[in-house]
């Protein structure tokens, strides 16, 4: 079976928004909204441009790693930005990237002409704000941005490559979203060839253990630009299949799906235990409506009409006389007339107090068996539409024998 699609998944996901109101416990109820509002918002722009972000920790060498990128000194020469204190982006598509700018709400803009990779003619390249600064506007302005780009550039350096923020507050926060990611030990100039190695690997054991095992690290040096053409490359293949957005929103939504516990908001049940229990409701609502008196009347109109049409003619003759069970019931069109059950109802009786008890027992059974181990939260949510359609049973009922 292949996995659903973005679109099936966000379905999903807005029906856990809207049947979990009041359910669903914040902060994870707000997350979903967030989610939601923020995947439309994305889907609504271009799927032609690729926005990737760099992330880092102070020090880590983010600006000179994007000047070394684009071949500029973008991040250093702009006067108007001394630190790296708000987003700067560039482009190579000025007029088509302004919508996605303004969503990002990132006013710092470049624009150049050489892409940095064939592939990447629509590309948004944003240098972020320290996510360890102590101006909590800054490292506030990198979460937001985590959670909008399509592409994730972990900028680390030999000195904080194993910092706990890094990975506790942001790396292995996006463990779902390694197809998006790409690592960078940025100033691999500053390590001995022989230390390397030995940094790589334990940066590559602290990403496994934040749940991107496969990630791709990549050695760069703005310095000695070594890294630098691989970098632009591995951006250049994201960009160049137009799929990073999707795949971004949908590690979004796997993500918070996982959160969802599946013992509280979801219950898994065969096939076959299903249908006993439809069938029990069936058979439940069935007696309270008084299927069997209806069948018995089936039987006695079959027999009158059978003794009509075959029995001697004095037989015949009296069975005429005698009336139609089924007519009886209001079942029984007049001969040549056709009845629509939508427009003529049965002449059942009422449900009495007993048949409106034996439905109620029969929705609330059917209504628990269903409802099976999830959350009381959820249980109570099955039984209150059990509830809702208690008033519109016994009309449905009648329908359904008519």
């Amino acid at each position: 079976m292949s996995a659903p699609n973005l679109d099936t998944r966000l379905a999903a996901l807005r029906e856990v928004y809207t049947l979990g109101a009041g359910r669903v416990q914040d902060p994870q109820f707000s997350e979903i909204a967030s989610l939601l509002a923020r995947a439309e918002g994305r889907r609504a722009l271009s799927a032609e441009h690729t926005v990737v972000g760099l992330f880092g920790a102070t020090g880590s060498g983010k600006s000179s790693l994007l000047n070394a990128l684009v071949g500029d000194d973008i991040a250093l020469t702009n006067v108007r930005r001394p630190t790296t204190s708000e987003p700067l982006a560039v482009t190579w598509d000025p007029v088509g990237a302004v919508p996605l700018l303004d969503w990002l709400d990132v006013r710092n803009r470049h624009t150049k002409d050489v892409p940095i990779d064939p592939r990447a003619t629509r590309l948004i390249l944003l240098d972020l704000p320290d996510f360890d600064s102590v101006e909590s506007e800054h490292r506030s302005t990198a979460e937001r941005l985590a959670g909008q780009v399509d592409v994730l550039v972990w900028v680390v350096d030999p000195q904080k490559y194993a910092d706990a923020v890094l990975h506790t507050d942001f790396v292995a926060q996006y463990a779902r979203h390694g197809a998006v990611t790409i690592v960078a030990l940025n100033q691999s100039d500053l390590l001995a060839a022989n230390e390397l190695p030995r940094v790589v690997e334990s940066l590559r054991g602290l990403l496994a253990d934040d749940g991107l095992a496969r990630v791709s690290v990549l050695t760069t040096s703005a310095t000695t630009s070594e890294g630098i053409d691989q970098l632009r490359s591995a951006i250049g293949a994201l960009a160049g299949e137009h799929a990073a957005q999707t795949a971004r929103l949908t590690a979004d939504v796997v993500a918070i799906g996982s959160r969802i516990p599946s013992s509280d908001y979801a219950r898994t049940t065969s096939t076959g235990e299903a249908k006993s229990d439809a069938r029990k409701l069936i058979d439940r609502l069935g007696d309270a409506a008084g299927v069997d008196i209806v069948a018995r009347a089936v039987a006695g109109s079959y027999r009158k009409r059978s003794g009509q049409a075959t029995g001697w003619p004095v037989v015949s003759w009296i069975l005429r006389l005698r009336a139609d069970p089924l007519a009886r019931l209001g079942l029984r069109p007049a001969k040549g007339a056709r009845r629509d059950p939508e427009l003529h109802r049965t002449s059942m009786p009422a449900l009495g107090a007993a048949a409106q008890a034996k439905v109620s027992l029969a929705v609330r059974s059917f209504a628990d068996d269903r409802a099976g181990s999830l959350a009381e939260t959820w249980r109570e949510g099955v039984r209150e539409v059990g509830r809702g359609a208690l008033d519109a049973l016994p009309a449905e009922l009648d329908l359904a024998i008519s």
